[in-house]
């Protein structure tokens, strides 16, 4: 990526939209702070398709003071869009719960090989649906969400769970 952004005009602005914030400004860090601009927005285009604009919403966690990136930012104000600032780690502590989900549909393909999945209570159901939902995405952005560095606390806490777990039931 660095290679690529430093064939670009000097006053070229970048922008990241990426679901995990921390990476794609590591990425862009040899470019210059001032002239990323950074957020990720909590929709897509079939939810604005289907609901419009009014209350989605956005976190804007890198925003320089380029005219650019003001105008870019500003274009959402209109579509009553809410916007947020935070930084970069708060933005990525904030989307743990995104990444868990994917954590968990990992988990949970692992867990339901084998198994006979025609008798499922709705909590069942609602288990075997995260690995559907993720699977919807690409598996690059699989990869990024789950590269969240915020899942690195939480890795160790699950594992201690598990074993806890396993040694309360004899396992």
């Amino acid at each position: 990526v660095i290679a690529e952004c430093s064939r670009l005009d000097a006053s070229a602005l970048l922008v990241n939209v990426s679901s995990v914030q921390q990476p794609g400004i590591d990425a862009l860090a040899g470019i210059g702070r001032d002239r990323i601009l950074s957020f990720h927005t909590l929709f897509g285009p079939n939810a604005v398709k289907e609901s419009g604009w009014k209350g989605k919403q956005m976190i804007i966690t890198m925003e320089p003071k380029d005219e650019r990136a003001v105008k870019i930012l500003e274009s959402f104000v209109p579509r009553e869009v809410e916007m947020f600032r935070m930084s970069v780690a708060e933005h990525d502590s904030a989307m743990l719960p995104h990444a868990l989900a994917f954590l968990m549909a990992e988990l949970v393909q692992v867990g339901v090989e084998g198994s006979d999945t025609r008798f499922l209570i709705p909590s069942a159901q609602i288990m075997l649906s995260l690995p559907a939902f993720t699977e919807k995405g690409s598996p690059e952005l699989r990869r990024l969400v789950l590269s969240n560095p915020a899942l690195k606390s939480v890795i160790p806490r699950l594992t201690a769970s598990l074993q806890k777990f396993s040694a309360e039931h004899g396992w």
